[in-house]
Formats: structure tokens, sequence, C-alpha cells
């Protein structure tokens, strides 16, 4: 049986801060307006964090990178 990592959500961040997701491997799940939308290896998007999210692995083997922008 294949276990998943997840995180189901996330609660919101301070106002104006972005997540800039980046998919390395696999295809990773993306929680956004409670709406899922899955991206695979090499492709990305920026989410809103200053609002509930989440993330998990669709494959059990996912690998990305976050960088979150916390604005000035």
């Amino acid at each position: 049986q294949r276990q998943m990592c997840i995180r189901d959500s996330s609660s919101a961040h301070q106002i104006g801060v972005t997540e800039h997701i980046h998919v390395l491997k696999g295809k990773l799940g993306v929680l956004q307006d409670g709406q899922w939308q899955t991206y695979q290896a090499q492709e990305q998007c920026i989410l809103r964090a200053d609002q509930p999210h989440g993330y998990r692995d669709e494959v059990g083997e996912t690998r990305f990178i976050v960088v979150i922008h916390y604005p000035t």
C-alpha cells in the first residue's frame, strides 16, 4: 500500500505573502481557493499564502521547492 505525505492545509500567513512552488519530481497537489490542482515535474505555480492552502504528494515520491515571499 502506497502512503502519501499529506499536508491538507496550512493556516494563512500575513497579508501579501506568496509561495512560489517548483516541482522537481513526481506530482504535487496544491490546494488554493478550496480547489486541488495537480502539478508535475518541471511545472510551477505561485499561490496566495495569505489564505488557507495546502500540499499533498500525489504519487509517494514527490520533491518540490517552496520559496516563501514576505512583502516588506
